[in-house]
């Protein structure tokens, strides 16, 4: 749509206008409460585009409180400063007590990795939800470098056919 102004000076002009539209469905129209279009571009001006501001009303959800099982889980962290301080602690025992066989090593081993490693959390038990397989010690790039697993093997699987 163009709008066509005779400005002062007698010459025409010639100002585009847009016409901003927000789509929503049935359920979202009735919740719907202002829109509102930031002409004068002043929260935000990184566009040719104009920000469109919609307000709705939401019905704040009460999640149900299930009071079921709280379950003790326990991990050993690979935490850089923890494995540093684990290898000290054990190389002054063993050096300490002259431990000088194997399995004195393995069972001192466990020991101060179960003092200095072991990280333990509590998980609740959920029944009818899909239960989150994350762990404590999963983050962002592990998730990602898993995904990227899976997509070569994807890729792999399609060139074997």
């Amino acid at each position: 749509m163009t709008d066509v102004k005779e400005p002062p000076h007698g010459k025409q002009e010639t100002k585009r206008s847009t016409v901003d539209f927000v789509l929503v469905n049935q359920k979202m129209y009735s919740r719907f409460i202002e829109m509102e279009i930031d002409e004068k571009r002043e929260k935000i001006d990184i566009s040719d585009h104009n920000l469109i501001t919609v307000t709705f009303k939401m019905k704040k959800q009460i999640e149900k409180i299930d009071k079921g099982k709280v379950i003790e889980k326990e991990y050993y962290t690979k935490d850089k400063l923890a494995l540093k301080i684990y290898r000290k602690k054990l190389e002054d025992f063993w050096d300490k007590n002259k431990t000088n066989t194997v399995p004195e090593m393995m069972e001192s081993m466990v020991k101060i990795a179960r003092e200095n490693l072991l990280r333990k959390y509590r998980e609740k038990e959920t029944k009818n939800e899909k239960k989150s397989e994350d762990k404590p010690w999963m983050n962002e790039n592990i998730k990602k470098e898993i995904k990227k697993k899976e997509r070569n093997k994807q890729s792999k699987k399609k060139y074997r056919k």
